[in-house]
């Protein structure tokens, strides 16, 4: 069977994770390498982290949080630890 068939009815399917990784296999020799399971499966977890990361981008959107996620630095993540912070907040309150 020609190539641009196989990848003309993965993009009909819309399957575009396996699109790419088909492409990727048929660009790069190393895939020769492998069994048709192991080419297989590499498709098939390709399309399915494709979707995975879709379905969680669409949820994010549609929770529409307030705040963006901020990254804390260790000093921060090591006194929030310590739970130094509470007795801080308790002497204010006190």
């Amino acid at each position: 069977m020609l190539h641009q068939p196989i990848l003309d009815k993965l993009s009909s399917l819309k399957l575009s994770g396996m699109l790419d990784g088909l492409r990727e296999q048929m660009e790069n020799g190393q895939y020769r390498k492998l069994s048709f399971e192991e080419r297989f499966g590499l498709l098939l977890d390709r399309e399915w982290n494709l979707r995975q990361q879709r379905k969680q981008k669409r949820r994010i959107r549609v929770v529409r949080f307030r705040e963006s996620a901020v990254i804390l630095d260790r000093g921060e993540v090591l006194h929030l630890a310590q739970e130094e912070w509470i007795r801080e907040k308790l002497e204010m309150v006190s």
